[in-house]
């Protein structure tokens, strides 16, 4: 029975592991070979047809014709290998084999110059291959192997020379440029097998991130189906008992005081505020999930923000603030989803009245002069205003608003509304920004396209003339519409 080489107490995964590493190395380092295959050959091919140009010239004529055939070959050879590399590059695994292939061609050569002309001074050729071998040879046993040829053929030529005395030191060049070619071979080897060691660290590290980066969106997804599920299951008795309260309230059999119908209006507006909450959650899941479906059509955006400021109405008139609607008098329709685009104006609205408490909120639409193109909507609002270092973190879930001063705002508000306008507008293809100056407050910009290939709105010169003002005033059920002449007012 074959011994293993790993101690018994070593665990068979962390001999796997090891294998595997060591594999994996091989298959580097063979693979740094087969990339240095294509220059290397290209290089002999043009060294050797300058050396049979060079022994047209310089040898005598006996070796002449012998050498400069070899040169030309082995010129034609390496182009020709060097052309195929290009087109087809070398097989895993084989990289090794074809570069000592290619070493076997200045081998030759080599020897037969030393031969032709018996002079030891051409020992000079070998030791350049020796340390050209320790460079190009990264695996040990093709190192080995390569070198071992090319001394062999030297020693070969030695012993046959006809004055064996002149070679010595020659001898002892060659066994110095061996002892330095094992050097330069293991210290280059050493670097690319670190190289490649970082190389496998980094790509595994990649991998594992890329895993948890995938499990963490599944348990995202995860944990927002099952918000979506829950929040199913609460809305259902939450619907029902916002409807008996709905019943009790009207009192026909005229048995409850006035005690009683005040608790019953409680809990209706109680019900309604938590169910609100619960669809906000809903909303927020299914944006995560990816589970929202859009439903596209063509509507006039100055009809959809006049209705919207008509339903906000009321809530502004309990804390005694005005609506104004200012828009371009002729703007082309946009194609959208109008339900979500619609909720994005009411999140915006009303977090805006929510946080005004003395003045109004304006809502301005930007169209473009010669296009009637719909560009921005803009809403804007005498509020206390956004620190400046809170302008990006208010779009995140469970942001709660703060006051100017740091505390936590006396406006009750479960974070969600701003957090899924920002989502329902990458949703729609849509870019909303906030400007805000501490004392004078805030306004939020929804981009009607694509930020990256224009200039912010709210920045845009030349909106349609005329302009369609709707004013909701805190004090009267009525609203004023005219039409005036000119730009709308100044942004922030």
């Amino acid at each position: 029975m074959r011994s293993s080489l790993w101690p018994s107490h070593f665990p068979q995964h962390v001999q796997k592991s090891t294998v595997t590493v060591n594999h994996s190395l091989a298959s580097f380092l063979d693979r740094q070979v087969a990339t240095a295959l294509q220059p290397v050959s290209l290089g002999m091919a043009v060294l050797y047809a300058l050396l049979a140009t060079s022994h047209v010239l310089v040898l005598p004529t006996g070796p002449r014709l012998i050498m400069t055939t070899l040169a030309v070959v082995s010129a034609t050879v390496t182009l020709i290998l060097a052309w195929r590399l290009r087109s087809q590059p070398v097989a895993p695994g084989k990289g090794h084999l074809t570069m000592t292939a290619l070493v076997a061609i200045p081998v030759v050569n080599s020897a037969a110059h030393l031969y032709l002309l018996s002079d030891p001074k051409q020992t000079t050729n070998f030791l350049l291959m020796l340390v050209g071998i320790a460079f190009v040879l990264l695996d040990h046993r093709w190192f080995t192997g390569g070198a071992l040829c090319v001394i062999t053929t030297w020693a070969a030529l030695w012993l046959l020379a006809p004055a064996p005395q002149q070679w010595s030191h020659f001898a002892f060049a060659m066994l110095t440029a061996t002892l330095l070619s094992v050097v330069l071979h293991i210290v280059h080897r050493r670097q690319l097998e670190a190289l490649g060691t970082m190389h496998q660290k980094s790509q595994s590290q990649q991998l594992q991130l890329q895993e948890l980066a995938s499990k963490a969106i599944t348990v995202s997804r995860g944990k927002s189906r099952f918000i979506a599920h829950l929040s199913h299951e609460m809305r259902t008795p939450l619907n029902a008992v916002i409807g008996f309260a709905n019943l009790l309230g009207k009192n026909r059999q005229q048995n409850l005081d006035d005690k009683q119908l005040h608790y019953i209006s409680r809990i209706s507006g109680n019900g309604h505020h938590l169910l609100g909450v619960i669809n906000q959650v809903l909303d927020l899941s299914s944006l995560e999930a990816d589970r929202l479906d859009l439903t596209l059509s063509s509507f006039d955006l100055a009809e959809l923000a006049s209705e919207t400021l008509h339903e906000l109405h009321p809530l502004a008139r309990e804390k005694g603030l005005s609506l104004h609607l200012e828009s371009p008098a002729k703007l082309l329709p946009i194609e959208t989803d109008r339900r979500r685009f619609k909720q994005i104006l009411i999140n915006l609205l009303g977090n805006a009245i929510k946080f005004t408490q003395q003045g109004g909120v304006t809502l301005r639409l930007r169209g473009e002069r010669q296009t009637l193109r719909p560009l921005a909507v803009v809403i804007q609002d005498t509020g206390p205003g956004i620190p400046a270092d809170r302008l990006e973190h208010i779009f995140e879930p469970y942001e709660q608003n703060l006051d100017t001063d740091g505390s936590e705002s006396s406006e009750h508000s479960s974070g969600l509304g701003l957090a899924i306008c920002r989502l329902l507008s990458q949703r729609l293809g849509l870019h909303i920004k906030v400007e805000s100056a501490l004392g004078k407050g805030s306004q939020f910009i929804l981009q009607l396209q694509d930020s990256a290939t224009s200039e912010p709105p709210a920045l845009l010169q030349g909106e349609a003339t005329g302009t369609l003002a709707l004013v909701l005033r805190p004090d009267s059920d009525q609203d004023g519409i005219q039409v005036q002449s000119g730009a709308p007012k100044e942004n922030l």
